[in-house]
């Protein structure tokens, strides 16, 4: 027996014994990567601190898919009377562009308000596309700290997140699996192990949801199930642990957008093509107001299309405007239900947490009944929530408000006193420096996201796009730099600790260096570790040509973020500006690599190819910046010029005719046009795109249609050709003695020779003042010829 015993002893300890071994040896060798979500640091005065890892989250995504954890930083040892609370969650908890200004943030200027240091913190970890897998391994580390406490908002990505059933960042067959792929991306030599090129369907990089659109997933799946017992699961881990240690915890009932935010994808098993087209016309009906006629169609339908998500929705749109309000929210929270694209929470999995969180001692933030009840109608939409589940301000300002007023129960009893409010929203946004800029970036990105899928697939799609345009160019009317600045600065007088507003104001002071370097650098006092602030340092030394400067600070965010493009990118205009082409290529195709969706670093590689004359390589390098960024305009620019080097005029002209169409307002593909048709043998179509070109105050595009014109490539009437030349004195002020030369040749060739002869003589003297010699004979000679002829 005791042979046998040790025996199988043997066979356990061995294996573990030479795994250890192995993991020992490529530690050693300094393969891998920390996997914790902060790492033990030193502040510049000696003072240790916890950093956060930016990292964290590479283990559970394929190559360098991870996004990265906000910049947070706190003493290693927490300053007594100090308040320490962390937030966990996805995108919709970090915030997005709102992140300065989201509900962890509002919550920790509210416990601050009125403190001459600070008395609280706030840890925001949210981070896009994690789930409860990647939450519960964070949590176990964050209880570690014994934190006053720990806030829980999250439940959108459990589908589309690491493991779950419609990933496409590794899937698991079963909790067994999941948890053992976890473990197993904790060690070193698996990280080793790992390679950073990404899956063919992933080649382009980071794409947010429109990466998911291949996995659909019927409310009837058994994956469904599956999903949701194993958020229990996970959340019940994150729940026992932390009463296990005694760490409070406020869980929030998370709310998602009903009303405004049409289903993204419906189950048409079963459904005729006919009861299909009937939807779509439904649809028409209720956008042109004929609300009889969509009633009438809705009825049709509404036996074989009870299980379509968009039906429901567009039957809720029905109700509400018959104000049948309880109706309309039950079909509005069915079409969430039913949408087969799930990105967003639904109430099952709401109440599946709720009662865990109960049975384990946690406070419960009802932030979904809050939402409705603050929510036009009843149903939460837009007002709250500007997508699918992104917070507006006053969304984030209601989470923050919900989540204090669960934290009186316990974690502030014994903090603060009992009459204390929370402050309104308009003050917290004074306090956290919101400005204009702000709220224009934030409407930015809000409607770069929703030009692209999945949210061009929804319903009423232009319609709410012509809407956020809209608002965004009345933003911009009322835009006031100045008082951004004193906003900002303001903010900063009142809570000098606050690293993100001395960060904010510098970018709004970018005109003034010295001011905004001063800034950079008080912020980097408060977090030297802030890879962001950083870059952005650095961005301004390039501007000044301090390029040591600017190198050394890149290098550093590269210390502390190995993979981070952005700093590579930069790095790469180092060498530019150094005349270092074949360093500063190598650089931007390292961002790439890192990225594959940095555009800008693909744009400038295709520029470094065009100046080398390698056409097909820069060509292709554009063909992949506007894959990544189909909105960019060089890139589009720089493929035709590509094609037009390479003698393939027709795919040229074809290329700059697409980016007309797509860039309306914009001079330069019209003006590219006009080159290529000139080019071509076509100077009569060039004139349309110049001319177009020309209206939209391109001087290039007029210098070029007039030369067709004094050339004889083209006949113009003689009063439109005057309005040409007239024009182009208009647009340089009278002050360019080319075009004034051209408008005194079109009075000529009316036979208004005294008013040429002024013009000519006008032209003459700024030709001679601007040192044009070469023009001024040409001037002198028209007059002589006029003079001559008369």
């Amino acid at each position: 027996m005791k042979k046998v015993a040790l025996a199988i002893l043997l066979l356990l300890i061995v294996p573990v014994a030479l795994l250890a071994l192995a993991e020992l040896v490529v530690y050693g060798a300094g393969y891998g990567y920390d996997t914790s979500l902060f790492i033990a640091d030193k502040m510049p005065d000696g003072q240790p601190c916890l950093r956060v890892n930016y990292q964290a989250a590479r283990r559970f995504f394929p190559g360098n898919l991870a996004r990265r954890p906000l910049p947070e930083i706190m003493p290693a040892i927490k300053p007594d009377k100090r308040l320490r609370i962390f937030v966990v969650g996805e995108s919709a908890a970090r915030g997005e562009s709102l992140a300065d200004f989201s509900f962890a943030r509002m919550l920790e200027a509210a416990l601050n308000k009125d403190s001459s240091e600070q008395v609280a913190e706030v840890i925001n970890t949210g981070i896009p596309a994690i789930n409860s897998w990647v939450l519960r391994e964070f949590c176990n580390e964050i209880i570690s700290y014994k934190p006053d406490a720990l806030v829980i908002y999250a439940g959108h990505n459990e589908f589309i997140g690491p493991y779950g059933p419609a990933s496409v960042f590794g899937l698991a067959k079963n909790r067994a699996a999941a948890l053992a792929g976890i473990w197993a991306s904790s060690l070193h030599m698996v990280q080793a192990l790992k390679t950073d090129r990404l899956p063919a369907e992933l080649a382009r990089g980071w794409q947010g949801l429109e990466m998911f659109l291949k996995n659909s997933i019927p409310a009837d799946s058994p994956a469904v199930i599956e999903c949701q017992s194993n958020w229990q699961e996970n959340m019940q881990d994150i729940f026992r642990t932390a009463q296990k240690h005694n760490i409070p915890v406020v869980w929030c009932r998370v709310p998602v957008n009903q009303r405004d935010c049409p289903p993204f994808m419906s189950d048409i098993r079963g459904l005729s093509q006919a009861d299909q087209n009937k939807i779509k016309a439904l649809g028409e009906e209720i956008s042109e107001g004929d609300l009889s006629t969509a009633a009438g169609l809705a009825g049709e339908l509404e036996k074989t299309a009870k299980n379509h998500a968009l039906y429901n929705y567009l039957a809720a749109l029905l109700n509400q405007a018959s104000d049948n309000r309880g109706l309309a929210r039950d079909l509005f929270r069915k079409a969430v239900d039913l949408d087969c694209f799930r990105v967003r929470t639904s109430d099952r999995f709401n109440e599946a947490a709720h009662e865990l969180a109960k049975r384990h001692g946690a406070q419960i933030a009802y932030v979904d009944d809050v939402f409705a009840e603050q929510s036009e109608l009843g149903t939460i939409g837009e007002e709250l929530i500007y997508d699918h589940v992104h917070l507006t301000e006053k969304g984030h300002y209601l989470v923050a408000k919900n989540i204090y007023y669960a934290m009186t129960r316990n974690v502030l009893k014994s903090r603060f006193p009992a009459e204390r409010t929370f402050p309104d929203k308009d003050e917290l946004l004074q306090l956290l420096g919101y400005s204009s800029a702000d709220a224009i970036a934030n409407l930015e990105h809000i409607i770069s996201s929703a030009n692209r899928p999945p949210f061009t697939l929804q319903y009423g799609h232009k319609q709410r796009l012509k809407n956020l345009s809209d608002e965004l160019k009345k933003l911009q009317q009322k835009s006031d730099k100045a008082g951004d600045i004193a906003i900002t600065s303001a903010s900063l007088d009142q809570q000098p600790f606050n690293q993100r507003t001395a960060t904010r104001l510098a970018m709004l002071l970018n005109e003034q260096p010295q001011a905004a370097t001063a800034l950079f650098e008080k912020s980097l006092k408060l977090n030297p570790f802030n890879i962001d602030t950083l870059n952005n340092l650095a961005s301004l030394k390039i501007q000044q040509n301090q390029l040591l400067d600017a190198e050394a600070l890149l290098n550093r965010a590269l210390e502390l973020a190995p993979g981070f493009a952005q700093a590579n990118f930069n790095l790469g205009l180092v060498a530019a500006a150094r005349k270092e082409p074949e360093k500063s290529a190598t650089l931007y195709r390292t961002a790439v690599a890192a990225d594959p969706s940095m555009f800008l670093a693909l744009r400038n590689l295709g520029n470094l190819h065009f100046r080398n004359r390698e056409f097909t390589q820069a060509k292709q390098a554009y063909e992949m910046a506007a894959t990544a960024a189909p909105n960019d305009l060089p890139s589009q620019l720089g493929i035709g010029n590509c094609l037009m080097e390479m003698k393939e005029p027709t795919m040229a002209i074809e290329m700059y005719r697409r980016a007309v169409e797509a860039f309306a307002d914009s001079p330069l593909p019209r003006y590219s046009l006009g080159k290529a048709l000139e080019s071509s043998g076509k100077p009569a179509e060039a004139t349309r795109p110049y001319e177009e070109a020309a209206k939209l105050g391109h001087l290039p595009s007029l210098q070029q249609l007039i030369n067709l014109q004094l050339q004889e490539k083209i006949a113009l009437e003689a009063e439109h050709f005057a309005k040409l030349c007239l024009l182009g004195c208009e647009l340089t002020e009278f002050k360019e003695p080319w075009f004034n030369q051209t408008l005194a040749i079109s009075h000529a060739q009316r036979g208004e020779l005294d008013e040429a002869l002024g013009i000519l003589h006008r032209a003459a003297t700024l030709a001679q003042e601007q040192g044009k010699n070469e023009l001024l004979q040409e001037i002198k000679a028209n007059i002589e010829l006029i003079n001559t002829s008369r």
